[in-house]
């Protein structure tokens, strides 16, 4: 099984992303997007199972890639068909997480940004951008 981390590292690795350490088996994994910090989660991986394939992307960039491990003999219609049912519901999973995360960021800003009282009209900024001549109302956090 190390052998078919190490192949699957290597090939997120070569599309420019850097994969976690640790990369378990049969867990999604979220780790940093192309280019970005330690803090972001754009990146995602999950090795299947069996270590005989698995998918990773990167939501920043729009890759979306599947993996299969090098084998001696090709894979039956019916490995084919297993592994594509594979790739979909791990990339459905990745999309669902990604989801709860956005709505939960939502609901951070919304939590802040309600509670703000309006911003007074001789604010420093806005005296020099004159932002409060497009916009209706500024708030302040």
């Amino acid at each position: 099984m190390t052998d078919a981390i190490s192949q699957f590292r290597d090939t997120i690795r070569a599309t420019g992303l850097e994969p976690p350490e640790v990369i378990e088996p049969g867990r999604l994994h979220r780790f940093p997007g192309a280019g970005k910090g330690p803090s972001n989660r754009a990146g995602w991986c999950k090795l299947f199972d069996d270590g005989l394939g698995g998918c990773f992307g990167d939501w920043s960039t729009g890759l979306s890639e599947s993996w299969q491990a090098q084998r001696d003999r090709p894979f039956s219609p019916y490995e084919q068909a297993a592994f594509a049912r594979r790739v979909k519901e791990a990339k459905r999973q990745a999309k669902t997480e990604l989801h709860i995360r956005q709505l939960n960021a939502a609901n951070r800003a919304t939590a802040i940004w309600d509670p703000a009282p309006p911003a007074p009209c001789d604010h420093p900024y806005l005296a020099v951008s004159y932002t409060h001549l497009t916009l209706p109302t500024i708030y302040s956090v």
